[in-house]
């Protein structure tokens, strides 16, 4: 038959073990949750670079547009036919450049959620590159005065509604990003306070471990005195 001294000491180590499980837990738990809240911002982090991304792209196209329109309104201030080369060239490089920054936003995914503000974009852009290609087929066949009009008609027109597609691409955007920072705060806040429950539930079950160890030994202490396992002092 076992000692009372014997199972206390016995008692006493599976508690140990049982302890330092616990506080084993608790530390891959406190990392997962570390790894948990990185990962969130992580993400939060890849969609704000993809929103300065997408506005700088749209600033792009927004510099390209005007760009291209500079251009047209140079065929047709002043009579500078002999410059109809350069402002050939000039109206392809704007319209090239436009044609990069929309593949490129297209790419980035910035504007694919509702409303689709790149569809808006791409359909614009199209309407105006076609305004834009009428008028050099009548500058190349010295009929100034129709594309005078087709520049003011169509042209100008189609531009302002490049740029208005433009521009609401760029509100929604920037109401995206602001949303989604709101999100993101009250979802870290959310996850943090699950998070720290969590993480202290071993801590708690330590202490829990702790206060039912001193109550084992202070009954195994009563026990032993009082089947003489222990000497009484004088």
């Amino acid at each position: 038959m076992t000692s009372p001294s014997f199972e206390t000491s016995l008692t006493i180590r599976r508690l140990k073990r049982l302890v330092m499980l616990l506080v084993f837990l608790c530390l891959v738990m406190g990392g997962f949750c570390g790894y948990l809240l990185h990962a969130m911002d992580r993400d939060y982090n890849a969609m704000v670079q993809r929103s300065i991304t997408a506005m700088n792209l749209l600033h792009k196209l927004t510099k390209s547009s005007l760009g291209t329109q500079r251009a047209v309104l140079a065929g047709l201030v002043g009579g500078q036919l002999d410059n109809r080369e350069e402002i050939v060239k000039s109206i392809g490089r704007s319209l090239a450049d436009g044609r990069d920054a929309r593949q490129e936003l297209r790419l980035s995914g910035a504007l694919d959620g509702p409303p689709n503000g790149f569809t808006a974009i791409e359909s614009d852009a199209r309407d105006y590159e076609a305004a834009v290609a009428e008028y050099l087929k009548l500058l190349a066949a010295d009929k100034i005065d129709e594309a005078n009009l087709v520049r003011h008609d169509k042209a100008r027109v189609a531009l302002n509604q490049y740029l208005d597609s433009i521009e609401k691409a760029s509100h929604q955007l920037e109401a995206d990003g602001l949303q989604a920072g709101e999100d993101y705060s009250d979802e870290v806040h959310r996850n943090s306070a699950v998070v720290l429950g969590l993480a202290g539930l071993p801590a708690l079950f330590v202490a829990v471990i702790g206060a039912t160890v001193l109550a084992v030994i202070a009954m195994m202490w009563v026990v032993l005195r009082r089947s003489g396992g222990v000497e009484e002092g004088p």
